[in-house]
């Protein structure tokens, strides 16, 4: 399983990332949401990954990513990624991962729909990111409490979907 506090699965997730794999009844392509928590039964099939598909970003697209870790040195207790594509001053499509609050890195959908078709500021991202606390049950460990983990999600999903936006510190 992918680790839970995986940056690239993260990048993968908000930039809509499919996983192309080969069986014995031939190759299909699955989106990475649906392939990761079906990946041992997939893989278990069995089949190979070949290929990670990308789409091509369009025009206005920018991305962020925010952790938060013990040292540089060590893999992120929480991160966030997040993509937003504006068109104007409004916001076209807005994806959000994160990382360190579920078995694996997560899309959160509910913040995306919030974020689509308003207008793009540091008060519209501000109060799409404290949507979060009320939409992940995360888990604590040594690292870090369910609350820590809980307050630093929706702290580093307001920084990279600020970043993504390109939205200036006040």
């Amino acid at each position: 399983m992918a680790a839970p506090d995986d940056a690239l699965i993260a990048a993968l997730l908000v930039c809509d990332a499919g996983v192309q794999l080969y069986a014995s009844d031939g190759f299909r392509e699955i989106p990475l949401p649906d392939f990761l928590p079906r990946r041992a039964e997939l893989l278990g099939s069995p089949a190979l990954i070949i290929e990670v598909t990308l789409p091509v970003p369009a025009a206005g697209a920018g991305a962020g990513l925010a952790t938060v870790a013990r040292t540089p040195a060590d893999s992120p207790i929480v991160l966030a990624a997040a993509a937003l594509r504006v068109e104007g001053t409004q916001c076209a499509s807005a994806r959000l991962a994160l990382g360190g609050v579920a078995p694996t890195a997560v899309r959160v959908a509910d913040v995306e729909a919030i974020l689509v078709g308003q207008p793009i500021s540091a008060e519209s991202i501000g109060a799409a990111a404290a949507r979060v606390s009320e939409l992940i049950e995360p888990s604590g460990d040594f690292r870090g409490s369910a609350e820590y983990r809980r307050a630093m999600a929706c702290l580093l999903s307001e920084r990279a979907l600020r970043e993504a936006g390109k939205i200036e510190d006040r």
